[in-house]
């Protein structure tokens, strides 16, 4: 009884997890795969299960993953992190982290490969955006003659603006030089 309650568990968080789970041979036909994953294809989970992978997979998607799982099918190293862009029949832009991982036998070879596809969409625009409004402080501080700083006194990190860089006529590799004379600059009413 334990044991079948524990792998109802495992079945319920493989189904719900936010997170695209496929398994496949070393062949890339799909031995399991949760929804997630099989909304890639528009298709359930059941339809899929012995399908190649490559039938289930967006071209944008196929075209970067089929080649690392390919790899790792013949026991390469596994390949974290691997930033994919892409559309679904949505016709939206997504943007994906996928993880492969191969599975072993006792004897060690190579008997399958695990892809964890990570929908990082909304990160990936966030991070856009932030990098805009940086970009246009930048902007903003040189037509102004204006720079910024930050002193972390936790850790005794000070960052500058480049603005302030120009300002001061110091590198980025003279931080502490620099930061010394911009104190002595601001006791000195600069």
């Amino acid at each position: 009884e334990t044991a079948a309650r524990r792998l109802e568990e495992l079945e319920i968080l493989y189904a719900n997890t936010p997170i695209g789970l496929c398994y496949t041979d070393t062949d890339l036909r799909v031995v399991h795969l949760n929804p997630l994953f099989a909304r890639l294809s528009g298709r359930s989970p059941e339809e899929l299960v012995g399908a190649p992978l490559t039938d289930l997979l967006p071209a944008d998607i196929a075209r970067h993953l089929v080649p690392q799982l390919r790899r790792v099918a013949r026991g390469a190293v596994s390949a974290p992190g691997l930033q994919i862009h892409g559309r679904l029949s949505d016709a939206r832009e997504y943007v994906w982290i996928a993880h492969t991982h191969p599975t072993h036998s006792r004897d060690g070879a190579v008997t399958g490969i695990i892809t964890v596809l990570q929908d990082v969409t909304d990160l990936v625009k966030r991070q856009r955006e932030v990098e805009t409004v940086r970009d246009r402080l930048a902007e903003a501080q040189s037509v102004a003659r204006v720079g910024s700083w930050e002193w972390n006194l936790l850790v005794d990190e000070v960052w500058w603006s480049r603005e302030l860089y120009e300002i001061f006529g110091e590198d980025a590799h003279c931080r502490v030089e620099a930061m010394q004379k911009f104190i002595q600059a601001w006791k000195d009413g600069y």
